[in-house]
């Protein structure tokens, strides 16, 4: 008998079985969606010299002011805000990369205070299409951009 002429029931069974919280490990405790990248990595990537990136964010409590992103990925920002952000406060960010303005809306998903800052990530809510590609690609340019020249 060749081969070809078994069926899959011929092979015998490899005897593994996941249990409920396999997919719970894999997972692990960072549970993101899409890379984050820091803006040291992005400095290798923008057509832009920067140090920092300002975001505009309004809130209803606190109205617009001015924030420093921290990191971003396709579907979030983290910041520095001189405003305390609350968990669950919805707000509008607005930034720019290169001669890309991202606006936004976004639900403030955790938060963190000290005396002089408040660190939030912020989860974006109904980002275009347009936006989010442009964000996925800086991401992936970035890891690229490690091991060899890729600019965007």
């Amino acid at each position: 008998m060749s081969g070809s002429e078994h069926n899959w029931d011929d092979i015998p069974s490899l005897k593994l079985e996941m249990d409920d919280e396999y997919d719970q490990r894999l997972q692990g405790k960072d549970r993101r969606r899409h890379a984050r990248v820091d803006i040291n990595s992005l400095k290798g990537v923008l057509t832009w010299n920067i140090n920092s990136i300002p975001i505009r964010i309004a809130t209803a409590g606190h109205g617009v002011f001015d924030a420093t992103v921290v990191d971003l990925s396709q579907s979030g920002v983290r910041v520095f805000s001189p405003k305390k952000l609350n968990t669950g406060e919805r707000v509008r960010v607005g930034f720019k990369i290169n001669d890309r303005t991202i606006i936004a809306m976004a639900v403030s998903i955790w938060t963190r205070q000290n005396e002089t800052h408040c660190t939030a990530g912020l989860e974006f809510q109904g980002l275009s299409a347009s936006d989010s590609e442009f964000l996925g690609a800086l991401a992936t340019a970035s890891m690229f951009n490690k091991t060899g020249a890729f600019r965007i």
